[in-house]
């Protein structure tokens, strides 16, 4: 591969380098000549969105788990041919991948680009390479409040200024840098962080923290106010109580309530403060956490609360996997789909597989509807990316196929149970038998809150995963009767 020479490395000390393949269009350059005086925020500002990761509760809970979920969803490198992608085992970037640097694991890597995204809106990855059409030989994130992009109203982006704290700013040549960030929509060239969503609530919530921290430390829980004493005591008595009650209030933590004479009737309490439920304290955190985490996580909120029911949380993970983690890993998966795959070769992808979750039933009745026009061979190609059967069978149409009859109509079979000795009674030597007695077995538990699991003895091990998964979704005999004929079919096809 082609190596610098030494005008391109004396002309990259000075923040300047060879012009893009493509030229900026005159906007974009006019754009980038406005925001570099001042149009690009100080590094510094991120440390301090970034901080609350450390100091707020919600937010840290939201972007640990958004963070820890999308690092470990599974990626692959795929060639884009014709109109179907193919796997690259084992490709070069995913070996780097796998081992990015001497310090970071892949989940340490992908954890910090998540993370930086959502606190701050902007990651960026260190390329350890000398030109831009070399393949990385390392991958370093870097921390965004000590990095931001140099702006040139010639070249757009001209290089990223490193400055660590210690007064010595750093150049990093625009080629070594990978920038992913979240839409901006006043400045084209650094993402918005979230926080400044939620900055004034952000900071409401640690007020709370810390006023409820001191009331139970400093105040002893003890809210503020005052005793009344009707009497005119005299000077001697009145410093006697004063000192009693002080002893008896708060210690060394705090002055004891402020003491009243001629005032009232007897001794009162009169109260200075408002109690944390007049406050709705509880309320108003919990308020706080609604917003952030809805900002932060959709879903998340449903999916984690203890008052969630099981269909509220199984609802909080659909949405939260889909409108969460699943543009997160968009856009790492286009970004690096655009630099630094392509110095590894043409109509290449970087692709995380689809998380979303699925409605299973809708899937299953397309494909019902699929197989009436379609041979086996077809189906396996289409739903399972599997090879031709390699004879007549797979020209045939599921419903040429001999099969075992309707469901639902045929008499009703004893399935097969546990004995009072933990054995198994003997099994019916026909998988299609065996389908339609777990049928049965089914349909007659239906709205049953416990249950024992249907034993299988021939059924292949592949069909009942399948049918197990989805037996939590059907909720009638109907919805039971759709699923054990897809899996019979699933039999007749996976020859």
């Amino acid at each position: 591969m082609p190596k610098m020479n030494l005008l391109d490395k004396l002309a990259m000390g000075i923040g300047y380098y060879k012009k893009e393949q493509e030229p900026m269009p005159e906007w974009y350059l006019q754009s980038a000549g406005v925001n570099s005086m001042g149009g690009i925020p100080d590094p510094s500002t991120y440390g301090n969105q970034a901080d609350l990761f450390r100091r707020l509760s919600w937010i840290n809970i939201a972007v640990n788990l958004v963070s820890y979920a999308a690092a470990t969803a599974t990626y692959r490198v795929k060639k884009l041919e014709d109109d179907k992608n193919t796997d690259i085992i084992n490709h070069p970037f995913e070996k780097l991948l796998r081992r990015p640097n001497s310090e970071q694991s892949q989940f340490d890597f992908f954890q910090n680009i998540f993370g930086y995204i959502m606190l701050t809106g902007n990651a960026y990855v260190w390329l350890s390479r000398e030109s831009n059409d070399q393949p990385p030989l390392e991958m370093w994130v870097i921390p965004t409040p000590y990095i931001k992009p140099i702006l040139s109203e010639k070249l757009g982006v001209s290089h990223y200024e490193y400055d660590p704290g210690l007064g010595k700013q750093i150049k990093i040549p625009k080629h070594q840098i990978v920038h992913l960030r979240t839409f901006n929509p006043n400045n084209m060239f650094v993402g918005l962080s979230p926080v400044e969503a939620v900055g004034t609530v952000a900071y409401g919530d640690l007020k709370m923290q810390e006023w409820n921290t001191n009331f139970f430390s400093k105040q002893n829980a003890k809210i503020p106010g005052a005793l009344a004493f009707a009497d005119n005591l005299d000077n001697v008595t009145f410093d006697k109580v004063k000192r009693e009650v002080q002893e008896q209030w708060g210690g060394t933590s705090r002055f004891g309530p402020m003491l009243l004479r001629n005032v009232g009737t007897g001794v009162n309490w009169v109260q200075m403060g408002l109690t944390q439920a007049e406050m709705e304290f509880i309320s108003s955190r919990e308020m706080n956490r609604d917003e952030i985490f809805s900002l932060y996580a959709p879903g998340l909120l449903s999916m984690i609360s203890p008052k969630s029911t099981e269909a509220n949380a199984r609802i909080g993970k659909a949405t939260f996997t889909e409108f969460t983690l699943w543009p997160m890993l968009q856009i790492i998966d286009q970004k690096f789909t655009q630099n630094p795959l392509p110095v590894y070769g043409e109509d290449l992808l970087f692709i995380h597989d689809d998380i979303r979750v699925t409605d299973k039933l809708t899937e299953l009745r397309e494909e019902d509807q699929y197989a009436v026009t379609h041979t086996v061979d077809e189906i396996r190609k289409e739903y399972y990316d599997d090879e031709p059967i390699g004879d007549e069978r797979g020209k045939l149409f599921p419903a040429e196929i001999k099969s075992v009859g309707g469901w639902g109509n045929e008499d009703q079979m004893t399935p097969r149970e546990h004995t009072t000795s933990g054995e198994v009674n003997p099994a019916n030597g026909r998988e299609s038998q065996e389908l339609k007695a777990w049928f049965n077995y089914e349909v007659k538990r239906l709205g049953k809150k416990t249950k024992r699991d249907f034993v299988c003895d021939t059924t292949p091990l592949s069909v009942q995963s399948i049918v197990n998964r989805e037996l939590a979704y059907c909720k009638d005999a109907d919805s039971l009767k759709k699923l054990f004929e897809y899996a019979q079919s699933l039999m007749e096809i996976h020859v």
